[in-house]
């Protein structure tokens, strides 16, 4: 629980109107071209779920969307210092990363 500053988690569950105890899942990816998460859901990773973007200057035709499989949801491209949060619980919503499309500026210049 001390992974995030209770300040953090005090501002954080106010925006979802949640108290937020304790950080019980964390993983960090990266996506190389073709990459991609499968349709899941995380009904066993807590009550929240979050994505913070880090990539700068990304293209929306580039894939890597946080998509919602249901009807009407909106679809999430990857924006620089950008926070999506999502509730898992009590329904949790199957979701997926769309395939990465373009390569790193990098892996172009190599």
């Amino acid at each position: 629980s001390h992974m995030v500053r209770q300040d953090v988690r005090s501002m954080l569950g106010k925006v979802v109107d949640l108290e937020l105890r304790n950080i019980t899942d964390m993983f960090l990816t990266t996506f190389a071209e073709g990459d991609f998460l499968s349709t899941h859901s995380d009904p066993y990773s807590g009550t929240i779920a979050f994505a913070l973007m880090l990539t700068k200057d990304w293209p929306a035709e580039g894939g890597g969307q946080l998509e919602f499989t249901c009807v009407n949801c909106p679809s999430f491209v990857p924006e620089f210092n950008t926070l999506l949060m999502f509730r898992t619980r009590p329904v949790s919503m199957p979701h997926t990363v769309s395939a990465r499309l373009v390569a790193r500026r990098e892996d172009s210049t190599r």
